[in-house]
């Protein structure tokens, strides 16, 4: 009896901080199975927003009903204001409310991350601005419209119970812009699958690849990640180099696997609840359509830009799309790629980490990296015996450099950097 006792109490359990993101993360894995023996449209719908709606009220009480009067507000604009300006006043007023969580949440908790309200309002904000970006392309000549998204034009009015069910579908909520509004709406009839019927989807490698995924990512990660503040310490300090960066190195993946677990219970809830089905141009039956990071491209990332283009792709494509749609095509590039940064430092929100991280790391990493690599890459190309060497430098210092945009991440505020500057010792700042 002892030794199981032990065992129990070596199992490692989730952090209070993590209740309310099990439960928005994890309930959608078994609600979105169920929903696949629901055959009625009208049902489905309702089962959606009845279930979202518990698990949002159990998670943030009254709170939720801000995201309630976001959804209908951009109803509301759809319906009174003509396009294009319906688009860009409901993505003014949106990215406004979100700003308005996060000072909430910064007045009420500082430089704490709290899971709360604004992390719903951060989800909706990218797809009640997607799907006025859709209604606003319909307005537009076919031929001003870039071939990859003319499969979004929405030409019918928007039922509000079904704007109702697509902000509220909690697997899709979860993975962003990624399941477009036409999408649902075949998903919603079940006009997407072979004779209206959703395949079996529990005894697929998508599903149990991402079962296994999650299972890896909580018991070596979300359970316990090191402490970036202890790297603050002075005893940290007498430890040698080596030691340091392996530690930063453990810590840089423990505490990204909050985010990981994130986008991987996402998407195995929109592989479980029959969404993420396609078939390809094979004629094959698929399961994982939409998919938010690219596992091993993160895990291996050779530099910022590789780590970026393969993180968060539901945002990277609302921005990109929604944001980038609305800037005159005469601005010059740095001026569109600036405008992605900023767009996406503040719907993060205020830490002064997050602007840190974005506006100090992001842009001109990304475009003083762009010239070095062009004046590089006429010297040292794959035929030149140095080419191994620069491809191992390469990897080190960007590595060096991600950790480094991590610990702003985490950390959240200057105060890490400025004890960093105190130090009398002579140091990287990696260390």
């Amino acid at each position: 009896m002892e030794t199981i006792q032990k065992l129990w109490h070596s199992i490692p359990v989730i952090s209070p901080h993590y209740y309310t993101v099990a439960l928005l993360f994890l309930a959608p894995i078994p609600f979105g199975l169920i929903s696949k023996f629901i055959k009625n449209r009208t049902a489905r719908v309702w089962y959606i927003i009845i279930i979202s709606f518990i698990c949002q009220w159990v998670c943030f009480q009254e709170y939720m009903l801000h995201g309630t009067f976001a959804i209908l507000m951009t109803y509301i604009f759809m319906k009174i204001i003509p396009f294009p300006q319906a688009h860009y006043i409901n993505l003014i007023f949106q990215f406004a409310y979100v700003l308005y969580g996060h000072a909430w949440r910064m007045y009420n908790y500082y430089l704490v991350y709290s899971t709360d309200w604004t992390i719903i309002q951060m989800l909706l904000v990218v797809r009640l601005t997607q799907i006025s970006w859709y209604k606003n392309l319909s307005y537009q000549p076919i031929e001003s419209i870039k071939p990859r998204h003319r499969n979004y034009i929405l030409k019918d009015d928007i039922s509000l119970f079904d704007l109702f069910a697509y902000c509220y579908h909690l697997p899709g909520m979860l993975i962003g812009p990624n399941v477009d509004y036409p999408t649902f709406l075949k998903f919603l009839d079940l006009s997407m699958f072979p004779n209206k019927q959703i395949p079996k989807t529990v005894n697929t490698k998508a599903f149990y690849t991402r079962l296994i995924e999650l299972f890896i990512i909580y018991m070596f990660g979300v359970t316990d990640p090191l402490d970036f503040k202890y790297m603050i310490t002075p005893e940290f300090m007498e430890h040698s180099f080596f030691y340091r960066w392996g530690y930063l190195m453990v810590a840089h993946y423990t505490n990204m696997s909050k985010y990981l677990f994130m986008f991987v219970a996402g998407e195995l809830a929109c592989v479980g609840c029959g969404i993420s089905y396609y078939i390809n141009e094979k004629g094959e039956e698929k399961f994982c359509k939409y998919r938010n990071i690219r596992m091993m491209k993160i895990l291996t990332a050779r530099g910022l830009r590789m780590f970026a283009s393969n993180w968060n792709l539901g945002i990277v494509q609302w921005i990109t799309s929604v944001v980038n749609d609305i800037v005159p095509r005469s601005w010059p590039e740095l001026a569109r790629h600036a405008l992605t940064y900023i767009v996406n430092a503040f719907w993060h929100g205020f830490y002064p980490g997050y602007l840190l991280f974005f506006f100090c790391c992001g842009i001109p990493y990304e475009f003083c990296s762009k010239g070095f690599l062009k004046i590089i890459n006429t010297y040292i190309n794959k035929k030149s015996k140095l080419y191994y060497v620069y491809q191992v430098l390469g990897f080190f210092f960007s590595l060096i450099l991600m950790q480094f945009c991590h610990m702003a991440f985490n950390v959240c505020s200057f105060y890490f950097f400025y004890l960093k500057l105190k130090m009398n010792k002579k140091t990287y700042l990696i260390s």
